[in-house]
């Protein structure tokens, strides 16, 4: 009498745990810690001339994970090559300067492994915009 309503309670459960979460990764270029409403308002920061407040960004936030301790370089592309690999942008093969389209390598060495390709070996779909 009892069991089908435990299977299908662990039916559901099972179920639950096997979805994956979504991974939204933001990386925008020449944004401060005060750009973003939520850090704000987490941190009591009160730039002059506040920025507007960011109510999207806000809701993705209150329903995912935030980072409080990040480093990013100057360049965008130094940033985008340490999230793509994990690793530091000095340990690349350009680790001084700007890459442009006009280098004859990439940066990520074929034989690195990727977030994307690590995300896609778990069964995620993956693009860059």
């Amino acid at each position: 009498m009892y069991r089908l309503p435990l299977v299908l309670l662990l039916i559901i459960v099972c179920t639950a745990a096997l979805r994956t979460p979504n991974v939204v990764i933001i990386l925008a270029d020449d944004v401060g810690i005060g750009d973003i409403s939520v850090y704000r308002k987490l941190l009591n920061y009160k730039p002059t001339g506040l920025p507007p407040d960011t109510p999207t960004i806000d809701e993705l936030a209150s329903n995912g994970t935030i980072f409080m301790d990040f480093h990013s370089t100057p360049l965008c592309a130094p940033s985008r090559y340490a999230i793509l690999t994990g690793r530091y942008t000095t340990q690349s093969p350009f680790p001084n300067g700007s890459w442009g389209l006009y280098e004859s390598s990439s940066a990520v060495p074929s034989n690195q492994v990727t977030l994307a390709q690590l995300l896609q070996k778990s069964g995620y779909n993956t693009a860059f915009f």
